[in-house]
């Protein structure tokens, strides 16, 4: 395996990312399967041997553009839990969440190309990662006194409100995203609050458990 360069050197911080914009181009116009390391090199105008310098292969190229990707969404959302008699700072949970919508318009059109039908095996394995790791705090757990944490509930009704009403700032806002996920929102469009939450909160395929029967 090749030795792996490490960031901070400018030409090398270059050259990773021709690497990524050559990955995104690629796989605009084939399949993962079918992009190759010469192709990459060619397409960043690099050669191969400075291909290998950086990465292993081509996987370890995707995975680390999920991984970044995903850190900077899943770190929008990391929770730190109060003091037991703190009050909710509404101001603090409204910046945080214009930093995450913010966060996802950046890495929007860049998750949409990299999630493709030979690629999405790969990028949810390293969104596993990534919240084991530690990176985001995506489970509904309720602190010593029974109270949910309050910037990710708040979180978590945004994401309700944003798929059910498909507006931002209230103008209208095209919502993109897998099948299974427009048609659940579409099922669910009369449900009441909590309704819709207790069955988004049910749906072991979007988060690996029923978040209803957590503790």
């Amino acid at each position: 395996m090749a030795q792996r360069e490490t960031k901070g050197d400018l030409r090398i911080d270059r050259t990773q990312n021709l690497l990524r914009r050559a990955m995104l181009e690629l796989l605009r116009q084939m399949s993962f399967e079918e992009i190759t390391v010469k192709l990459l090199a060619q397409q960043a105008t690099i050669n191969r041997k400075t291909f290998y310098a950086h990465y292993s292969g081509k996987e370890q190229l995707l995975e680390e553009m999920f991984r970044e990707a995903d850190e900077a969404l899943c770190g929008c959302l990391v929770y730190q839990k109060p003091m037991p008699d703190a009050q909710p700072d509404r101001e603090q949970m409204e910046a945080d969440l214009r930093r995450y919508l913010s966060t996802v318009d950046q890495y929007r059109e860049y998750l949409e190309t990299l999630y493709t039908d030979s690629t999405t095996a790969i990028g949810m394995r390293v969104l596993d990662e990534v919240i084991q790791q530690g990176h985001s705090c995506l489970f509904l757990t309720p602190d010593s006194r029974g109270r949910l944490p309050v910037r990710l509930t708040f979180s978590f009704a945004a994401l309700c409100a944003f798929y059910t009403q498909g507006q931002r700032s209230g103008e209208p806002y095209p919502v993109r995203d897998e099948a299974a996920v427009l048609n659940f929102f579409a099922a669910h469009a009369g449900d009441t609050a909590e309704a819709l939450v207790t069955a988004l909160a049910a749906r072991e395929n979007f988060w690996g458990q029923d978040l209803n029967r957590l503790p």
